[in-house]
């Protein structure tokens, strides 16, 4: 038996070359419209009736009706080298700009750095020679000078602390090795000295071309000493 159907968009009739479900998606091969079976209509004829019905010639034989192929999924191809390498260099500039960006904070907030590691006081001082870095204080002793003198002449003595900072960067105040010398000037005492120890307010910091000047005053649990002049120079903050 042969199936007959019929295309509901322009009537064309076609002969369908295997059975279907109803909703298998046809395409009329005249028309080109396409249609679910279960819409059309159909017929059953018998083959010998169908074969003596149809045109001898063959170029007006009714063509067979169009089943078009079930849709296959597409599989994801693989990255082409070119789409590798696009996703890379795109990931890379992306690392770049977010390293970057923190490379930028950690400049302007220098003194929270610091605060919490100290010892990136070098690498920072080499970074902000190059690159601005907003309130940066430089630990530079050789731009310090410091003059000293005895205001008494025994002991407990008490000390005149002058502290110029000659460079054009904030400096932090120094530590101070004090040294207290005889006639002779052999040394006969010698202390370091923190900057609060000397007077420095916590935070305070020299500003460029500015000198200060403080007191200090020994302390009487010190072992007593006879010195005619002091001397004093800036050392690299502890």
């Amino acid at each position: 038996m042969a199936l007959i159907v019929r295309c509901p968009s322009c009537g064309t009739v076609w002969r369908l070359p295997q059975p279907v479900s109803d909703d298998t998606p046809l395409e009329c091969s005249a028309c080109h419209q396409k249609f679910p079976f279960g819409k059309a209509d159909t017929l059953t004829v018998d083959d010998e009736r169908l074969r003596k019905a149809l045109p001898k010639n063959k170029a007006q034989r009714t063509p067979s009706i169009i089943i078009p192929e079930k849709e296959t999924r597409q599989t994801p191809q693989n990255p082409t080298k070119e789409e590798k390498n696009s996703s890379l260099w795109s990931l890379l500039a992306f690392i770049f700009v977010i390293c970057l960006g923190v490379f930028a904070a950690s400049l302007y907030a220098n003194q929270w750095v610091l605060r919490q590691a100290p010892w990136l006081q070098p690498v920072y001082e080499k970074t902000c020679g190059v690159l601005p870095c907003p309130d940066f204080v430089w630990q530079d002793a050789k731009a310090i000078q410091a003059r000293a003198r005895l205001l008494n002449d025994t002991f407990p003595y008490q000390i005149e602390l002058t502290i110029q900072n000659t460079s054009d960067r904030i400096q932090a105040y120094p530590v101070l090795e004090i040294s207290f010398l005889d006639i002779s000037e052999q040394i006969v005492a010698q202390r370091l000295t923190e900057p609060q120890e000397y007077g420095v307010a916590k935070g305070t910091t020299l500003q460029p071309q500015s000198s200060q000047t403080y007191y200090l005053q020994l302390p009487r649990s010190q072992k007593s000493f006879e010195a005619s002049h002091v001397k004093v120079v800036p050392l690299q903050k502890l």
